[in-house]
């Protein structure tokens, strides 16, 4: 499956429309996607205007389970969950423990680097 997925940046268009037609008859195939994309690290403006977020999104077929879409626009990264909810019944509840380990990672790296006590 690994090589099948690696060949979409070489592939022609056409081959790659019967790996997914393949992938919709196999739909067992896989249960997870993720994909991360790293944004720009300086804010991009429009008229004047800066751009605050950017919207992550995915999407997934029938059986295939969760997808998962991070982007990084600053110092930001922006996570869209979503799932064929036959497959994962509770996304939201997925999404709300992601972002609790989220804030769990952040508290330990914290505490990792906050200054020793000095010595007496």
């Amino acid at each position: 499956m690994e090589k099948v997925m690696n060949i979409g940046g070489f592939a022609p268009p056409t081959i790659m429309e019967q790996v997914q037609r393949l992938l919709l008859i196999n739909p067992g195939a896989h249960n997870l996607v993720i994909s991360n994309v790293p944004g720009p690290r300086t804010p991009h403006y429009l008229r004047g205007r800066r751009l605050v977020e950017v919207l992550a999104c995915g999407s997934t077929m029938p059986r295939h389970g969760l997808n998962l879409v991070m982007i990084s626009y600053v110092d930001t990264l922006f996570i869209a969950v979503s799932s064929d909810p036959d497959v994962v019944p509770d996304a939201a509840g997925f999404a709300a423990d992601l972002e609790q380990s989220f804030a769990e990672l952040r508290e330990a790296a914290r505490s990792r680097t906050q200054p020793a006590e000095p010595a007496r």
